[in-house]
């Protein structure tokens, strides 16, 4: 099974199509199973949605702004999956 952190690593590759059959099946299994990188998974799907509507639009985001958020999401997904492994390391569950 997946770690979340290699989760939280190929989630916008995921979003976006670029993983084999073999790994997206994977990251959805860890997914169905790991309320933590489910909810990083839609924040993840909900920004590219955002990001999508407003370059239709005219309305875009900086490429700075964008390279911030995306940033900011990495970096609480990694503090969140260091705590898991943490969990899993002392034998607390990670999944709800």
């Amino acid at each position: 099974m997946l770690k979340c952190r290699e989760v939280s690593e190929q989630m916008s590759d995921y979003i976006d199509g670029e993983v084999s059959a073999i790994r997206r099946a994977r990251l959805a299994l860890h997914l169905l199973m790991c309320g933590h990188c489910r909810r990083f998974f839609h924040q993840m799907r909900l920004i590219t949605q955002v990001v999508g509507r407003q370059e239709s639009s005219d309305l875009r985001l900086h490429d700075e702004q964008a390279g911030r958020m995306a940033e900011q999401i990495r970096r609480d997904a990694a503090q969140k999956a260091e705590a898991t492994d943490n969990n899993n390391r002392r034998g607390e569950p990670d999944h709800e």
